[in-house]
């Protein structure tokens, strides 16, 4: 239950992604910026493994 609750946010989150950058700069292949936005991506992805593990872990 708790892992599908993960993965709709991880795809919405996508989603929102698709509608503020265009599609190549989100698979990291349009050359300026694209290095800060993978890194933030990166960073969001630990914080919302970090708060998905704390959620597993009150359970």
């Amino acid at each position: 239950m708790q892992p599908q609750r993960f993965l709709d946010r991880r795809i919405s989150a996508r989603a929102r992604l698709r509608t503020h950058y265009p599609d190549a700069v989100i698979r990291g292949q349009a050359g300026t910026g694209t290095h800060e936005l993978r890194s933030q991506r990166r960073a969001q992805f630990l914080v919302a493994l970090a708060s998905c593990a704390l959620a597993a872990g009150d359970s």
